[in-house]
């Protein structure tokens, strides 16, 4: 079977979780987690088959709108 390849990718991953803890958010009021720049390297490589174009993007938690 052929692998889908595509233009571009954009890859947002959040890197520290929300800081906005929201009352209506089903999610909770857990501690947030973080990524090691290993496990940021290992989504990218994971992602990086199906594109010739990859963006990576690593956040600070829920933008606030």
């Amino acid at each position: 079977m052929e692998e889908i390849k595509f233009k571009k990718i954009a890859v947002c991953l959040d890197m520290a979780g929300c800081p906005s803890r929201c009352k209506h958010c089903w999610i909770g009021h857990l501690p947030n987690g973080k990524l090691s720049k290993s496990d940021l390297i290992f989504t990218a490589k994971c992602f990086k088959k199906y594109t010739d174009t990859l963006e990576v993007y690593s956040g600070l938690g829920n933008p606030i709108i």
